[in-house]
């Protein structure tokens, strides 16, 4: 294993370029924007640059923020999204619209094999308790005995996935021959209001006076169950 940050070049002989990089909780890219666009942007271009030279397949892991705060529900691939480019949350939003239109630049010009897997909520172990997303802030309230919170009522809808099922799907895409759809969407195909996420992960506790209390938030927040 090879330990590099991808912000820095890097000259090695492969075949396939699966380009993940990037903190995709709102906690963790927010803590240092800067570093984040960068990875987006540079890291990019340095792992494009090296499908290039090599002549390797390279898949893109987008997300569901390109879209920001969509006008289209649900959002379907030739949607082109509602995004704020000045905001807070704009260093990853912005950034992977971006690592998108390069990897879409070098197909056209460099006649590089790509494909873009835009990943939507995804859930499963190993998660880190202070994510900031919907599911981890979930279950981390509950072992806490705290009320559960929703930002404003509750009805903002998501559409979420386990991980191994988002596991053998960009593998799948990758087998896939040079000339058929090189966009993909990574989500299960229903989407469901944030009240409803509740109850699924805590049937059993959904009577406990404490545990699985609803604490409504009423504020505005960019995109605030992702």
């Amino acid at each position: 294993m090879i330990r590099h940050d991808v912000v820095e070049p890097i000259l090695l002989e492969v075949d396939q370029i699966y380009h993940l990089a990037c903190p995709a909780s709102p906690v963790h890219y927010k803590f240092n924007p800067v570093k984040t666009i960068k990875t987006n942007v540079v890291g990019t271009l340095n792992m494009l640059g090296l499908a290039k030279r090599v002549g390797a397949r390279f898949l893109l892991t987008s997300t569901s923020e390109v879209y920001g705060d969509p006008l289209q529900h649900p959002q379907v691939e030739t949607y082109w999204g509602n995004v704020n480019p000045i905001g807070v949350r704009s260093c990853y939003d912005e950034g992977k619209r971006t690592a998108e239109t390069l990897t879409m630049d070098y197909h056209r010009g460099a006649n590089l094999e790509v494909r873009i897997a835009r990943i939507f909520n995804t859930y499963g172990p190993r998660m880190c308790i202070d994510d900031g997303r919907v599911v981890s802030n979930f279950v981390a309230q509950a072992l806490r005995k705290e009320p559960l919170t929703v930002y404003g009522d509750g009805k903002q809808t998501r559409s979420f996935q386990y991980v191994s099922d988002l596991v053998s799907s960009p593998s799948h895409q990758r087998a896939h021959i040079a000339g058929h759809k090189s966009r993909f969407t990574c989500a299960h195909a229903r989407t469901f209001p944030c009240w409803w996420l509740r109850r699924m992960l805590f049937p059993s506790i959904i009577q406990a006076p404490t545990a699985a209390r609803l604490s409504l938030i009423d504020r505005l927040v960019h995109r605030p169950c992702s």
